[in-house]
């Protein structure tokens, strides 16, 4: 059985795709070194590599800086950098044939390069709509994972049959979906009262702004929550909560109503994604609110959609008043277990060449 580095581009506190794939290589037996995106060295001595999950050994490359990567002269120095770092930590973890697996890099797309020039067996995690250095990333891969329809035909036209379309990662998974959760609500919740609308990620651009305030301004009892820094609607009725570790944000997630996701459809990035969060929320059943982008398209009996703030809020309505016996929220569920990362554990081992 093989090992595995896992490149992430993030820190493990996102639990995002990389994140959870890490967890499905080690449902394979797989010893995985983890990957934070590199930190400058200004910033100080990162920790020594720890286990964080059982199987999964956490590790934080240092370079001189980020910005340094602008110019390209010193991106492959620090790229060079990266690469015998991870080589040395995965030598010192003692692993076996490691392949190494990565997510868009943006700038630090060299380390990849220098990886595959070390002998290492590169897989692309292709997550989002093709990216603006698409043909870099699958070009260098023996093999590409894409999560979305919408990559289908770019990644086809430069890798062949080494890309193989995967169902987005479920949530982890302890005692059941969604894990194994502390009684009560989070501190963080107690001043905001019900009904709570959570959007379980950092707005950025992501979503329609100017039609969710429409909707916050005529339904002032309507709470609405997401994560990271206060965005522009300032109203009394939007909260923007801390970052937090899994077990937190799914205590969160079960203190809410509805999953509201309000992207933004003239975004082709945002039409075609196919949202981790809806997961999340389908793991503890909740009825979900979302735009009608390309993933909800066949989920019409699961979800509520609108694209109008008249449309969003009747659904929020029809959502809010949803009972708790729904045979909806049962499905929700078995939606989540059919995404679990057991059975992308399992799929994963036809794909690999996880014996070589």
């Amino acid at each position: 059985m093989r090992d595995a580095i896992v490149y992430s581009g993030s820190g493990w506190e996102s639990c995002n795709v990389m994140e959870r794939l890490s967890i499905a290589l080690t449902k394979l037996g797989a010893k995985v070194l983890y990957c934070d995106n590199p930190v400058s060295r200004l910033k100080g001595k990162p920790p020594e590599i720890h286990e964080v999950e059982p199987g999964i050994f956490r590790f934080r490359p240092t370079i001189f800086g980020h910005r340094l990567n602008e110019i390209p002269a010193l991106a492959a120095g620090q790229s060079r950098m990266v690469s015998k770092q991870i080589v040395r930590a995965a030598v010192k973890l003692h692993l076996r044939k490691p392949m190494f697996f990565y997510p868009y890099t943006g700038r630090l797309l060299p380390v990849c390069s220098e990886m595959k020039r070390r002998g290492y067996f590169l897989v692309y995690t292709c997550m989002d709509f093709p990216q603006i250095e698409l043909k870099g990333h699958v070009s260098v891969a023996d093999l590409t994972l894409m999560i979305q329809r919408a990559a289908i035909d770019s990644v086809h036209a430069i890798a062949g049959d080494r890309a193989v379309l995967i169902p987005q990662f479920g949530p982890p998974q302890k005692n059941g979906v969604g894990g194994s959760l502390s009684v009560g609500e989070p501190a963080v919740l107690q001043k905001i009262p019900h009904p709570r609308l959570i959007y379980a990620g950092a707005l950025q651009n992501r979503v329609t702004l100017p039609v969710v305030r429409a909707i916050l301004e005529t339904r002032p009892q309507w709470q609405f929550l997401y994560f990271g820094s206060p965005d522009n609607l300032s109203l009394p009725n939007s909260h923007a909560l801390p970052w937090m570790n899994r077990e937190e944000l799914m205590r969160v997630i079960q203190a809410c109503e509805v999953g509201f996701m309000p992207y933004d459809r003239n975004d082709p990035v945002q039409n075609n994604c196919v949202p981790l969060k809806l997961l999340d929320y389908f793991g503890v059943g909740m009825p979900v609110v979302s735009t009608p982008i390309v993933s909800m398209l066949e989920l019409k009996n699961e979800v509520y959609v609108g694209d109008t703030v008249g449309e969003l809020t009747e659904a929020i309505e029809c959502a809010l008043s949803e009972s708790a016996e729904s045979p909806k929220r049962a499905r929700r569920m078995e939606i989540a277990r059919e995404h679990s990362l057991d059975k992308a554990a399992t799929l994963l081992g036809m794909i690999l060449p996880i014996n070589c």
